[in-house]
């Protein structure tokens, strides 16, 4: 009898336990690329050189690199943690390759299963509702400009659809695309450019050695 009670008892508790990792909220995403990129600084400055970005991809011109590298270096500056120099003048220099650089890739149909996926494309057809999606990749290397040794390096790809270009957020002034990138105002490549930017932003604040902020 006692042995039949703790097997109902073990029971009752898996039942408990699975019923309560069931309810429990998963952890939220955290897709704050727009809006405040990093928080207030008021300190010493790096000082960095931004060498010319390397367009690696065939979908984007000269022009699309030099208009990227100005939006990037505001980034930058609007951040208040970096000086931007000469590369005669800098103790870090930044290179940044474009290695993809398409406004719209492709995606099928939006689907309950998602876009891009073959449930998504399915679904998507019998809604009847495009999914064009953009997508753009950076290759980041911050390198010291004494020695040229490489401190540390990043991939950064972005990927949006029309479904999800709008998140509610308020972009900065500083990052209104301007030049040859205005033509993506408002579209996917628009969320896009923005989360390249500022992923590669915070990846240079988080990843420059303490000892270059000294201005």
């Amino acid at each position: 009898m006692r042995t039949s009670i703790k097997i109902v008892f073990c029971f009752l508790l898996v039942f408990a336990l699975i019923g309560c990792a069931a309810n429990k909220e998963r952890p939220k995403i955290d897709q704050t690329f727009v809006g405040q990129p990093l928080e207030n600084y008021v300190g010493p400055k790096a000082k960095v050189a931004v060498t010319d970005f390397e367009m690696k991809t065939a979908g984007a011109s000269k022009d699309t690199g030099s208009a990227l590298r100005d939006i990037f270096i505001n980034a930058l500056v609007q951040s208040n943690r970096f000086i931007i120099v000469a590369q005669a003048e800098a103790d870090l220099i930044v290179n940044i390759s474009v290695t993809k650089f398409d406004p719209e890739a492709s995606g099928g149909k939006a689907g309950l299963a998602g876009g891009g996926s073959w449930g998504g494309s399915f679904m998507g057809g019998l809604l009847g509702v495009s999914l064009n999606k953009a997508n753009m990749g950076l290759e980041l290397r911050l390198a010291d400009k004494t020695n040229s040794a490489v401190i540390s390096q990043k991939t950064i790809r972005a990927q949006a659809s029309a479904l999800l270009k709008n998140r509610g957020q308020e972009l900065p002034r500083w990052l209104v695309l301007k030049n040859g990138l205005s033509v993506y105002t408002g579209t996917p490549m628009d969320t896009v450019i923005h989360d390249c930017i500022i992923e590669g932003l915070r990846y240079l604040a988080k990843n420059v050695p303490l000892e270059y902020y000294k201005y």
